[in-house]
């Protein structure tokens, strides 16, 4: 009766902040499974062939394309590793799969909110204080739509003249001088 569309975005987003949430998080974890994808394997390095569970391969003596592990030392008795070796990154293997997760969680969120799940359409989520002002709103609205129609009403009702008419005419006749009027 109004055309009011102030609760619209309550009626159909009830709960954007799910949204948001759910897209930020989607995208977060997207971004860090795929660095993590991207990163899961790794090249040998000195520092790595150092280290004591290191699954780089390393020999003593030179073979093509291999370096020593210390610089200061090379010949026959050098250990040497192989740089185009790939290892696994475990650092990377567990940061992308907690970015599958994250990515997991934000889509249901995204799902969540966009689903409206959160309630049926005539449970919006406003507060006391909004709905009174809702509420004024509405009425007052209201009142002036009715006594609108009220007046375009009586408009009908009482004919073309609305305001009262005062006429007054001077009269001048063969047995009558005067004036005359409508009230």
């Amino acid at each position: 009766m109004t055309d009011s569309h102030d609760l619209d975005g309550a009626d159909y987003i009830r709960d954007s902040g799910v949204l948001i949430a759910g897209a930020l998080t989607t995208a977060a974890g997207a971004a860090l499974a795929i660095w993590g994808i991207a990163n899961a394997k790794k090249n040998c390095t000195a520092q790595i062939a150092l280290e004591a569970n290191s699954n780089c391969q390393s020999q003593n003596g030179p073979q093509g394309g291999w370096l020593p592990v210390y610089s200061d030392q090379v010949g026959s008795d050098a250990e040497y590793y192989n740089p185009s070796q790939k290892i696994d990154n475990v650092g990377a293997d567990l940061l992308g799969g907690l970015g599958v997760g994250a990515a997991v969680i934000g889509a249901s969120f995204l799902v969540y909110g966009a689903l409206n799940a959160d309630g049926t359409s005539d449970e919006h989520v406003v507060t006391k204080f909004d709905a009174q002002l809702y509420a004024a709103k509405y009425n007052r609205e209201l009142l002036r739509k009715t006594i609108q129609d009220t007046k375009e009403r009586m408009k009908h009702l009482s004919g073309k003249n609305n305001a009262p008419s005062f006429t007054i005419l001077p009269i001048a006749s063969p047995g009558f001088t005067g004036i005359i009027g409508t009230f």
